[in-house]
């Protein structure tokens, strides 16, 4: 078990394009308005998903006379509707559904992190921090020898699958993590999702070559999906627990993968009730997460603000790290602690509300570069915070010789 946890909310996808749950909504009934995304001219059948979705949230409406919610908030309609289904039953479930299909095709149409999902292409990225945040992962992992960071997830999207391959397949030269693959290095990578059967996503490296414009060969790797064999000795195996869902979980009996970089047909996505009601395939991953965190000697949380609405996760949080006797640092991640300090301060104060007094000297809620280094942000959209506590100043200091696993 590894002595270091990620934790990544919604604020790690920003720099990808996907909205925040906040803004969501917003951005989806700009798509169904237009029928245009960023992307161009959006298809016949996702504008009948999006504008059917419309309709549901309009259906909401007159909820306001008598209780109080956001409907421009994605959380707020997802908690209604499942509560919904509870009475409604197939109505309900019919209206839920539909949902969450607009929710999967918002999350493609707006995403900027894109894989064909050959494995034998060089991907050129419009956003190369989620490449370098791969690099610096994978380099720790490489040079100490230590065991790879587990990451948990709240977030639905494939941002880290698509830019994880993509950072591995190419040449050995340059941003990408190319150069920790092939001849006496990694041999291949596997994620471990924990989500039902067949959810081990593995890869074999194939030492390969490309020609640039000068004829000049550049030696790298592509990637092949991976049986088994001798070259499983030097796999790298990433845990990666995504509590509320992802596109390419299956909903159906068994659960479990096809294809790491594909939404699913069916994909299950996670509504944040408050009873956090999962099904039996996501057990084991729920289960896995709480013994990393109890375990964990360092802990990492980037771009989840722990609202006040989400009370089942802060008993999550409690319940894994009341247990944890060796924890040593908590460091969390958010622009609202470096320049909003109103909204930082509450922030905190949610924070806080998880640990006793004496816990508290060991959580950092701002931290800085070490040793002078410079931070690298050019990579994130405009942001008041500068980049500082965001996914991109995460990434900087993980770049750093000595920030992490300190």
């Amino acid at each position: 078990m590894s002595d270091n946890v990620f934790i990544f909310g919604a604020g790690v996808s920003v720099g990808a394009g996907i909205p925040l749950l906040s803004g969501f909504v917003e951005k989806m009934w700009r798509y169904a308005a237009t029928g245009v995304s960023e992307k161009g001219q959006i298809s016949d059948g996702i504008m009948s998903n999006l504008k059917a979705a419309i309709d549901v949230r309009s259906e909401l409406d007159g909820y306001h006379g008598r209780v109080s919610f956001n409907d421009r908030n994605i959380e707020h309609i997802l908690s209604l509707l499942s509560f919904n289904m509870l009475v409604e039953e197939k109505a309900g479930s019919d209206k839920l559904e539909i949902f969450i299909r607009a929710i999967c095709d918002t999350i493609e149409l707006s995403c900027r992190v894109e894989h064909s999902g050959f494995l034998n292409e060089e991907v050129d990225r419009a956003v190369t921090m989620y490449d370098s945040f791969w690099k610096y992962y994978i380099g720790w992992v490489n040079r100490t020898g230590g065991v790879p960071p587990v990451i948990i997830s709240f977030n639905y999207d494939l941002v880290l699958e698509r830019s994880l391959i993509g950072s591995v397949v190419g040449p050995y030269k340059g941003i990408r993590a190319a150069e920790f693959f092939g001849k006496n290095k990694f041999s291949g990578v596997e994620v471990d999702y924990f989500y039902g059967s067949n959810s081990e996503c593995r890869y074999k490296t194939v030492e390969a070559y490309w020609t640039d414009r000068n004829r000049h060969r550049n030696d790298g790797v592509i990637l092949e999906k991976g049986g088994q064999g001798d070259w499983e000795k030097q796999l790298l195996k990433i845990e990666y627990y995504k509590l509320h869902g992802s596109l390419n979980f299956n909903r159906s009996e068994g659960g479990g993968v096809d294809d790491m970089l594909q939404v699913s047909a069916e994909p299950y996505l996670l509504p944040p009730v408050f009873s956090k009601q999962h099904n039996e395939q996501s057990e084991e991953m729920w289960r896995r997460s709480l013994e990393a965190l109890r375990r964990a000697k360092n802990i990492y949380i980037v771009g989840y603000s722990l609202p006040d609405t989400d009370i089942y996760m802060k008993y999550y949080l409690k319940a894994a790290l009341g247990p944890n006797r060796d924890l040593n640092r908590v460091y969390v991640f958010d622009p609202l602690l470096f320049d909003k300090p109103e909204k930082g301060a509450k922030l905190r104060e949610r924070y806080l509300s998880c640990f006793s007094p004496q816990m508290y000297d060991l959580i950092d809620f701002r931290p800085a570069s070490r040793n002078g280094m410079k931070l690298d942000v050019d990579d994130l959209p405009a942001d008041p915070g500068h980049g500082l506590g965001t996914f991109s100043h995460f990434v900087g200091l993980l770049g750093g010789e000595r920030f992490l696993f300190e």
